[in-house]
């Protein structure tokens, strides 16, 4: 005799084996970015499916190449979750052309999230990373030097327009010979008036180089634009259970089949995270005295949540190498007794950090905010957060 589903159901909620209906497979296909993300969505989807991964192991989302397998894939897909372009600008020319037909669901803008400004200034100044900046200041120092020059040359201009008047004097008074010889004079200083006007039209390119300069300075190289969001979003757990909620809607959307399925699996989750919460705020519970110098400003989500404050970074942007004056400030930084440690990524080279610690007695430890190398599934969110908090723990203990 056969059970029916609604039957099989009913006895395995009797028995407190399954809390969760019964599901179908999802005849949808699913992408994720990220590792935490591709997590987040797994929980959701549960047995209905499993979600495509794009950046696995210990690859950078800031640097990230599509492999063509990886774009065939985003091009079947029906559900694309990202965080969003800041994080992951690799995507973004792939999700307008062979994604294009895909729901595309930046995880950046779920209602309800708690989003914070990158730091700046300071220890978190992101403009120290680069060593050109200082070469910036000295430009502007040239371009107001070059500016007096210019007002100076526009004085000579007056000049030039006094020749004009006193040449045409000239044809009027050719046989006045000592006018003569005065006109020879202003001559010279009309030829000289011409050679003003090259500096000029070097000014004119100047000011082009100028131009140039600023946009170099509103290159992403320098930091992130004024007012931008750090896109770290999943290292608050707390935004963690919102953006799992979203989830279940979105996919609750396209596949109402398993709408049910997808909205239990997503509660059951969040309850998880309640409990994660907790275990960390107990294990952090007595390790929030002392500071710590990030390899990147990229964990302020979990400073906020579990009441910890680093005290600088050696870069808000990872892809851009710091010049010789951030490596000073932050070893200036790290001089604090406070400061317990320099943390290093495995998404990035360590040198470094060696660097900076090579005289000091202070240590490095490792911190990973994407999993790298942490089996991809539900299960990786909560044992990367539990990573997460053992690595401040050896930090600061």
């Amino acid at each position: 005799m056969g059970i029916s589903r609604r039957g099989a159901y009913i006895a395995l909620s009797t028995f407190s084996f399954l809390s969760i209906p019964l599901s179908a497979k999802a005849d949808i296909n699913v992408m994720a970015s990220i590792k935490p993300v591709h997590s987040i969505v797994s929980m959701v989807m549960g047995k209905t499916g499993k979600p495509g991964l794009i950046v696995d192991g210990a690859a950078s989302p800031h640097t990230y190449s599509l492999k063509p397998s990886q774009a065939q894939e985003i091009a079947k897909a029906d559900v694309i979750f990202w965080i969003g372009h800041t994080l992951e600008p690799f995507l973004e020319k792939p999700l307008d052309t062979i994604g294009a037909n895909a729901l595309q669901i930046e995880l950046m803008d779920t209602a309800g999230i708690e989003k914070f400004e990158f730091r700046e200034g300071g220890a978190f100044e992101g403009h120290g990373d680069h060593d050109g900046h200082d070469d910036h200041d000295d430009h502007d120092e040239d371009h107001d030097d070059h500016d007096e020059d210019h007002d100076d040359h526009d004085e000579d201009h007056d000049d030039h327009d006094d020749h004009d008047e006193d040449h045409d004097d000239h044809d009027d008074h050719d046989e006045d010979h000592d006018d003569h010889d005065d006109h020879d004079e202003d001559h010279d200083d009309h030829a000289k008036h011409d050679e003003d006007e090259d500096d000029h039209d070097d000014h004119d390119d100047h000011d082009e180089d100028h131009d140039d300069h600023d946009d170099h300075d509103d290159h992403s190289g320098h930091g992130h634009a004024e007012g931008e969001s750090d896109p770290h979003i999943w290292l608050d757990p707390q935004n963690a259970k919102t953006v799992l909620a979203h989830v279940a809607h979105v996919l609750g959307d396209v596949d109402p089949a398993n709408k049910e399925t997808y909205e239990a699996n997503a509660d059951a989750a969040i309850q998880r995270v309640d409990k994660l919460i907790s275990s960390i705020e107990m294990d952090l519970g007595s390790h929030k005295d002392g500071g710590f110098i990030l390899f990147h400003d990229g964990y302020q989500y979990f400073e906020r949540r579990f009441g910890l404050q680093a005290a600088g970074a050696i870069s808000i942007n990872p892809d851009v190498a710091p010049g010789a004056k951030r490596m000073s400030e932050i070893r200036k930084v790290l001089s604090n007794p406070d400061v317990k440690c320099v943390f290093t990524e495995p998404q990035f080279e360590p040198k470094i950090v060696t660097a900076i610690l090579d005289g000091t007695d202070k240590k490095s430890v490792e911190i990973d905010p994407l999993g790298a190398n942490i089996k991809a599934g539900p299960d990786l969110y909560f044992t990367l957060l539990q990573k997460m908090s053992a690595s401040f723990k050896t930090c600061l203990n």
